[in-house]
């Protein structure tokens, strides 16, 4: 005989929650990918953000959606970056970070310089 069990991961937390138990959602960068060439070459640039640091928090956009949902979802996730990857940077080797919840303009870096600004938003 077997027997089998499934509950959802909100309903988990949702309980957990119930009973006073707290816990920090909130990530430290969103990587929003706009265009099939993103998609394919973000999961990659998100491995290579992660492998710079076993402390940075990410969540990765894997529905598509538009790019203004996608910044709506960023900002829930509670980001302090989302970080903009489409065809233009990917072609570019570039990144666009919009800051999300410093009033710091919108700016467009090299990939390889990523990682200086991933360690000062995790050093602060």
């Amino acid at each position: 005989a077997a027997a089998g069990f499934a509950m959802g991961i909100e309903r988990l937390l949702a309980l957990l929650e119930d009973q006073g138990f707290k816990y920090d959602a909130a990530v430290d960068v969103y990587l929003a990918l706009q265009g099939d060439l993103a998609q394919e070459k973000g999961m990659i640039f998100a491995e290579s953000l992660r492998d710079m640091s076993a402390d940075l928090t990410m969540q990765v956009n894997c529905g598509g959606g538009s790019f203004k949902s996608q910044i709506k979802k960023a900002d829930k996730s509670g980001a302090k970056l989302a970080l903009i990857l489409g065809e233009d940077e990917i072609n570019n080797k570039t990144v666009t970070v919009k800051h999300l919840r410093e009033k710091i303009d919108q700016q467009t870096i090299k990939q390889t310089e990523i990682h200086l600004l991933i360690n000062e938003l995790l050093n602060k």
